[in-house]
Formats: structure tokens, C-alpha cells, sequence
């Protein structure tokens, strides 16, 4: 009985796992994760270690596992070979594409064109099967063509720069020229023409921003040298009419100023009636009375509807105004917690900030978005001062770079204070040359003089930036040189 015992037992392990073995394989057979099916195989090999089987029994269960086993095996295998053609297959179409971005950003005909296609070829990158020692090869070779195309941009860049500097000497011989002639000649339209000329010149010069404003300042200044040797011509046929324009224009001015201030309308309103009784009795041109009338009717309207536009504009405003800064403080404050742009993110607040100036708010939404804007400061300046305790190291170039940045700032500075001199003196001259007397109240010369008056305010402003750029480099300075006797001082670790 106990051999027959023992047998029952290998007979029914059979029963047990054979079914298993079956279903293991099926569910081995049916995944698509190869991997996967190996463990499942792995497993049903584990169950069979250890327990009671007739030989031939378990001869047919490892047979049939080792069947399941070899085709895995086999699939597996397949499948790095087709992994590793295809990454081939991609460094073949890849390095083409590669090799094009290089020869084009040593060749560049459209900067920007090229610099799209080495983005485009950089987006391939992704998502692309490769053997890693290729990504390496073409993604280094690819950084290559990048650096290329940006040397390429800034030597263009310094070539426009050289190119504006030349096209700024001729074009300043240009106007000097024709600023003396205006000065001397009564050829008024020939002058015209040359200062239209010398207008198309710096029109389609190449010149920096910067260049162009200021010599189509000077342009615009020479113009109007002209036009006051033009109005002293017909000075005497106008000058009845201008001085009683004048006159009307000022309390016009005030009248309409009163409109927009003060709260006696019937006095204005009687001020109106008066001003515009003496203009029908007066000598005026049309276009002086049409002047006139626009600003009178202007503010008749004005008194009529400016209490309750007013109150309505301010309202609706402020409500706008709210709503659009709410959602850049919300931004600013976002950026301040997040972003590690710091430098522009410290701009954009500032931003923010210039914003707050002279902008209509209710008092209560003014605090309170100002308040929020002053924490994203606050987290920006502990975020800031965190990361620079990090990175000490990097605060002297960073002082250096700014130290550049003053040094060119007043470089430019004291440039604009010579040009602006120069172009004011010019103008001082030309005035002190206007011999007739009666000239000194035309509407053009009131406008030279404006010009002058100016030029002096913004000469004076830009002397004191001056100042204070000199005494911040010479602070900066001073800040490195003790930052680096500190650091010599401190004892070496490695």
C-alpha cells in the first residue's frame, strides 16, 4: 500500500501542474512585453523545484517549458536586433541632417533661417532611437554648428556697429554743411530739397536706433532753422494776426484749462461767450479762428460732461487698471517663488512696479497689490541672496559685468552730453544770428527757443547721470577690491 501511496502523490502533483504549466505558457504566449513573459516562464520553472513527479512526468513539463523558453528567447533576440537597425537606420537619416546644420551655420546666408533648421534638427534628437555612443557624436557636433551660427551673428552684429559709426561722420558733415547754408542763403527751396535728401540718406542708412534718433533730431532742428528764415520773410504781413492769435490762443489755453479744472461752470461758460464775441470782431486768419474754435468747442463739451465722466472714467479705469496689474502681480509673485531667472524676474517686478506710477486706482486696490508686489520682492531678494551664499564665487564677475555695464552706460552718457552740446550751440548761434527783432515772438522762433531750453534741462539731467554713474563705479570698485583683500585673507582649503 505504501508504494501505491507514493505513486497517487506524483500522479496527482501532475494533475496539479500541468494545467498550470499550460496556462503559463498561454499567458507567456499572449503578453507583449517579452520580459514580462520570461518572468512568468521563470515563475511556473520555480513551482517545480522540489516536488514529486514521475521522471517521464516531469521530462514532458521541462520539455515543454524549455520549448516556451527557447521562443522567448528567441523573440527577445529578434528584437534587439531590430532595435539596433533601427538605431543605425537613425544615425544614418540623423547625421545627414547633422552634417547639413553644420555646413549651413559655416555658411550662413539667413541667420534665422539657420538657426530654425539647427533647432529643427535638435527636436530630433527626441524620441529617436540611438546607440549612445552616436547621440553623443552628432548631439556634440550639432553644439558646434550652434556655436558657429551665434560667432557668425555677433560679428555681423559688430560690423553693422562700424558701418552706422562711418554712415554717422558723413551724415553729420552732411547736416553741418547745410546748417551753415541755411544760415547764409535765401534759396529756401533748394534747402528744402537737400534737407529732403539728407532725410532719405538717414532713412535708408544703415545706423543703430540710437544714431538715427539723434540725427534725425538734428535734421528735424535744421528744419526748423529753416522754417524761421522763411517766417521772418512774411513776418510783417503776419504779425498783426500772430500777436492777436497769441493773445487769444493763451486765454483760450486757460479758458480750456478752467474746463478741465474748475468746478464754476457758469463762470466759464460766460468766459466762453465773451472770448468767442471778441474773436468774430477780431482779425484773425481761418485756420487761426478754426484753431481756436476746436479748442472753445472742446470746452464746451468738457464743462457739460465732466462731473459725471469723470467719476465714470476714473471708476471703469481704476476697475481695469486693477484687473490687468492684479494679473501681473499674480505673475510677479508666481515668477518670485519659482522661477530661477532671477535677473529677469527681478526686471518684470520692477516692471510691475513702474506700473504703479501715476496709474488710477481705488486706494484700497493700490495697497493691497502693492503690498503682494513688495512679498514677491521680499521672496525674490531671500531667494537671490540664497542662491548668491551658493555661488560666492560667481559675485565678481557678476560686479564686473555690471562694473562693464556702468562704464558703457556713461560711455554713452557723456557722448550724448558732446552731441547735445555741439547741437545746442548750434542753435544758440543760429538764434543770436537772427538780426531782425521783430522775428523774436513768431510761434517758430517761441519753438527754437523751447528747443534750446530743452536740450540745456536735458544736458543738465544727463551731467548729473553722469555723477552718479561716476560715484557707483567708484563705489563698485571699491566693493570688489575689499571683497578680494577679504578672500586673501581667509585661509586656503581645499
Amino acid at each position: 500500500m505504501e508504494p501505491e501511496n507514493k505513486f497517487a502523490e506524483e500522479a496527482e502533483n501532475y494533475k496539479i501542474f500541468e494545467p498550470q504549466l499550460k496556462h503559463a505558457i498561454r499567458k507567456a504566449e499572449k503578453t507583449d512585453d517579452l520580459r514580462e513573459a520570461k518572468s512568468i516562464l521563470i515563475e511556473a520553472q520555480q513551482n517545480f523545484r522540489g516536488i514529486k513527479l514521475f521522471w517521464k512526468d516531469r521530462e514532458e513539463l521541462n520539455t515543454r517549458l524549455q520549448d516556451a523558453f527557447r521562443k522567448i528567447n528567441s523573440q527577445i533576440e529578434e528584437e534587439k536586433k531590430q532595435s539596433y537597425e533601427e538605431a543605425l537606420l537613425n544615425y544614418t537619416h540623423l547625421k545627414v541632417k547633422v552634417e547639413e546644420a553644420s555646413f549651413l551655420a559655416s555658411n550662413p546666408k539667413d541667420f534665422n533661417e539657420t538657426w530654425d533648421f539647427l533647432l529643427e534638427v535638435q527636436a530630433m534628437f527626441k524620441n529617436t532611437r540611438l546607440l549612445n555612443e552616436h547621440r553623443e557624436t552628432l548631439y556634440a557636433k550639432l553644439q558646434e554648428a550652434f556655436a558657429k551660427i551665434k560667432e557668425f551673428r555677433e560679428r555681423e552684429r559688430n560690423e553693422f556697429t562700424s558701418g552706422s559709426l562711418q554712415n554717422q561722420a558723413q551724415l553729420n558733415e552732411l547736416l553741418a554743411g547745410i546748417i551753415k547754408l541755411i544760415q547764409e542763403s535765401d534759396d529756401f527751396r533748394g534747402l528744402k530739397e537737400k534737407l529732403i535728401h539728407i532725410q532719405a540718406e538717414i532713412r535708408n542708412a544703415k545706423l543703430t536706433r540710437e544714431v538715427r534718433d539723434e540725427l534725425n533730431s538734428r535734421l528735424q532742428d535744421a528744419f526748423t532753422m529753416l522754417h524761421i528764415r522763411q517766417d521772418a520773410v512774411f513776418t510783417e504781413k503776419r504779425q498783426n494776426a500772430e500777436n492777436q492769435f497769441l493773445i487769444f490762443e493763451g486765454r483760450t489755453k486757460e479758458i480750456l484749462k478752467q474746463a478741465k479744472e474748475s468746478t464754476d461752470y457758469n463762470k466759464v461758460r460766460a468766459d466762453i461767450k465773451q472770448i468767442q464775441a471778441e474773436i468774430r470782431a477780431s482779425a484773425l486768419f481761418v485756420e487761426q479762428r478754426d484753431s481756436l474754435r476746436n479748442m472753445i468747442q472742446e470746452a464746451f463739451e468738457t464743462v457739460n460732461n465732466r462731473q459725471d465722466q469723470e467719476r465714470l472714467n476714473f471708476e471703469t479705469e481704476a476697475h481695469n487698471n486693477y484687473n490687468r496689474l492684479k494679473k501681473m502681480v499674480d505673475d510677479g509673485l508666481a515668477q518670485a517663488n519659482e522661477s530661477n531667472e532671477y535677473k529677469e524676474t527681478r526686471e518684470y517686478l520692477k516692471k510691475i512696479q513702474a506700473e504703479f506710477r501715476g496709474i488710477k486706482l481705488m486706494k484700497e486696490q493700490r495697497e493691497s497689490l502693492y503690498s503682494r508686489l513688495q512679498s514677491a520682492f521680499d521672496i525674490l531678494n531671500t531667494r537671490v541672496d540664497n542662491y548668491f551664499r551658493e555661488k560666492k564665487k560667481n559675485w565678481e564677475i557678476k560686479m564686473q559685468y555690471r562694473l562693464s555695464s556702468l562704464n558703457t552706460e556713461l560711455y554713452k552718457l557723456r557722448e550724448t552730453i558732446v552731441n547735445e552740446t555741439q547741437n545746442l550751440k548750434e542753435l544758440e548761434d543760429f538764434y543770436q544770428n537772427i538780426a531782425n527783432p521783430a522775428v523774436h515772438d513768431t510761434k517758430a522762433v517761441l519753438g527754437l527757443k523751447a528747443r534750446m531750453s530743452s536740450l540745456q534741462i536735458g544736458i543738465e539731467k544727463k551731467k548729473q547721470q553722469v555723477a552718479e554713474l561716476e560715484n557707483e563705479i567708484t563705489d563698485l570698485q571699491s566693493r570688489i577690491e575689499s571683497d578680494k583683500t577679504e578672500d586673501n585673507s581667509l585661509p586656503q582649503t581645499e
